[in-house]
């Protein structure tokens, strides 16, 4: 049946079932349904409830098709037991006759089924159900005895000798009732012409139709009583709810009392959990340490030996431009255009100077004509590109001329939420973000169950997921003489510096992206020192790519870290990567002269990346 109400939950073994008795169960009932459903109306099928058992946990369910509220009848008292009893007693009167039956029940096994089922232990395991009688625990009563057929009673036969007078007086008895409705018109109605077939086809279509309302008016009234019972419970959560709120606003206070008379105790417990989770954290990273030394060495020889081979190229160029310099600062300057003089005079005494004209910044000409006394020139600045100049390609530059990249990426706990949310559940994300910001996870209980379900049923890559997937499109663009910096923002006070990165060692820098998940706090400030000092930013220009979600979670001042950076490094350019768009960290990049990318642009996060490493990708007209 689509829907069931169920009365009970018992115990499988509360009442013993008589000796002789198989115990009745789910197969049981079907077969007595079916019988009962075919020879007897649905009032007298419902008196017997549906068993359904779960013997791993030692219980059973009694359920009834019926509708409303089932209350035990021992509980009836007055005119409602009476009429409990009465039906209670008319139904499995109705189902003892039907046993009865031998022309409708030809199997003694199911008569005695059927007999056996009338029976029950006590008045506990009768339910009434919007006034029905339901029985549970049928079956577990006494077996009734069997009914003995009744006796043959031989009517008394009247005497033969009177057969004759009997057989006259009848006849003459017809015959004048006969007359009589021939005279009266009595015979009319006898031979009566309605079409009874017609009239108990529409008695039958009108019961049809009365028992098709009887069904609606009774979905009606449970649903009535469905609605009815949800108010209640509403009405009920809403009385809970206040008082609820009452005990949240005192526990706030609590809380707060608390926060403002143990705050050194707090923190000390802070700092000694902090403690725990850095030992088990250093704990095991000298394990994964161990393990990748014992099977990366040749890696890392490799990667050392590569290192190696750069330093002596980059060594060998600057030896090379040194070399340029200096023959530049030793080589003489071109000499001074020569004037025409006057012939000096045959006899010049013995101070006057030389014919020729000293430079203006020299005091005193020189004491002799062939020594000259003059300033050694500045050494010259290095090469720049001139204006209008298309600027060198990979292979053509110097290595040390090679732009920088550093990436800060976010992996606090707010970048496991899902990329794409729809409105409701973007909201509930918002809300539980924000009240975290302001009073910590423990006062944002209430929002804290629609996150944690937003959680569980959204679909689709998360945020760290898709910027992962989005740095590791970044690294594999660039050019081969980019070195990359990475600095995670994983867990207060400070962000993971996993060092830089040369294009022989890219690989592995995408395996330590890949391997990062979600964790605790967002270090920013810290993150962009840490990143920072990776990069070079004052002879080589350098580009910083922050991948965020939020502000700095862990008390540092990210602005005023932007603004130290771009004054000790110049050629530093920070962009900003805001995934929610809220605005919180553009002085990053306004600060550094650089850009603040949101999806709001109409661009995925792929493109919002590959846009702010775009001063560090090869120039166009390179090949």
């Amino acid at each position: 049946m689509a829907d069931r109400l169920r009365l009970a939950r018992t115990a499988i073994g509360a009442y013993p079932v008589p000796a002789g008795v198989p115990r009745p169960d789910a197969g049981t009932y079907r077969e007595i349904n079916a019988v009962l459903r075919r020879h007897l109306p649905p009032t007298v099928v419902s008196v017997l409830a549906e068993p359904v058992e779960n013997a791993a946990a030692g219980y059973v369910d009694w359920f009834t098709s019926l509708a409303g509220q089932p209350v035990p009848l021992r509980t009836l008292t007055g005119p409602a037991r009476t009429r409990a009893d009465k039906l209670l007693g008319d139904r499995l009167q109705a189902i003892r006759t039907l046993a009865a039956r031998p022309a409708v029940i030809r199997s003694e096994a199911l008569s005695q089924m059927l007999r056996q089922a009338t029976t029950y232990p006590s008045d506990d395991a009768i339910y009434v159900v919007d006034g029905q009688p339901v029985v549970t625990f049928w079956g577990y009563g006494e077996p009734p005895p069997d009914a003995a057929a009744p006796a043959r009673i031989e009517p008394p036969r009247a005497p033969r000798t009177r057969l004759w007078l009997l057989t006259l007086l009848a006849g003459t008895l017809l015959a004048a009732l006969a007359g009589a409705a021939w005279y009266f018109g009595l015979l009319d109605r006898l031979f009566d012409r309605t079409d009874y077939a017609a009239l108990l086809a529409e008695d039958r279509r009108q019961g049809e139709q009365l028992r098709r309302d009887l069904l609606q008016r009774e979905r009606q009234l449970a649903e009535a009583l469905r609605t009815c019972a949800l108010q209640t419970s509403l009405e009920g959560l809403h009385s809970e709810g206040t008082v609820l709120s009452k005990q949240l606003a005192e526990l706030r206070e609590q809380v707060r009392n608390r926060v403002v008379f143990c705050a050194a105790q707090a923190e000390t417990m802070r700092l000694q959990t902090e403690a725990r989770e850095l030992a088990a954290r250093l704990q095991e990273l000298r394990a994964n340490l161990a393990k990748r030394a014992a099977t990366c060495r040749d890696q890392a020889l490799a990667e050392a030996r590569a290192e190696h081979r750069r330093l002596q190229a980059k060594l060998k160029s600057l030896r090379a431009r040194l070399k340029d310099q200096r023959e530049a600062c030793n080589r003489p300057p071109p000499p001074p255009k020569p004037e025409p003089v006057k012939p000096p005079p045959s006899k010049p005494p013995p101070p006057e100077p030389v014919p020729v004209k000293p430079p203006a910044s020299e005091p005193k000409p020189p004491p002799t004509p062939a020594a000259p006394a003059a300033p050694a020139p500045p050494p010259p600045p290095p090469p720049e590109a001139k204006a209008g100049a298309l600027p060198p390609c990979p292979g053509e530059r110097p290595p040390e001329d090679a732009p920088d990249v550093a990436i800060v990426l976010d992996a606090s706990g707010s970048m496991r939420t899902p990329e794409v949310l729809d409105s409701a559940s973007a909201a509930a994300v918002t809300a539980f973000e924000s009240c975290v910001a302001v009073m910590g996870p423990l006062m944002c209980a209430p929002f804290a169950a629609a996150y944690e379900m937003v959680m569980q049923t959204a679909h689709g890559p998360t945020r760290l997921q898709s910027a992962q997937q989005s740095v590791t499109s970044v690294v594999q663009s660039l050019p081969a003489d980019v070195d990359v910096a990475l600095a995670v923002l994983e867990d207060c006070p400070r962000a993971t510096d996993y060092g830089l990165f040369e294009n022989a060692q890219r690989r592995r820098l995408l395996q330590t992206v890949h391997g990062l998940t979600p964790r605790q706090g967002t270090p920013l400030a810290d993150g962009l020192l840490q990143a920072a000092r990776r990069v070079d930013g004052v002879r080589a220009p350098a580009v910083m790519v922050v991948v965020s979600d939020g502000k700095d979670s862990c008390g540092g001042n990210p602005c005023a870290a932007a603004a130290s950076l771009k004054a000790a490094k110049p050629k530093l350019k920070i962009n900003v990567v805001d995934i929610v768009g809220d605005g919180a960290v553009n002085c990053i990049a306004n600060l550094t002269g650089g850009d603040v990318l949101t999806p709001r642009s109409g661009m995925n996060l792929d493109q919002l990346v590959k846009r702010a490493a775009s001063d560090a990708e090869k120039p166009a007209h390179c090949k």
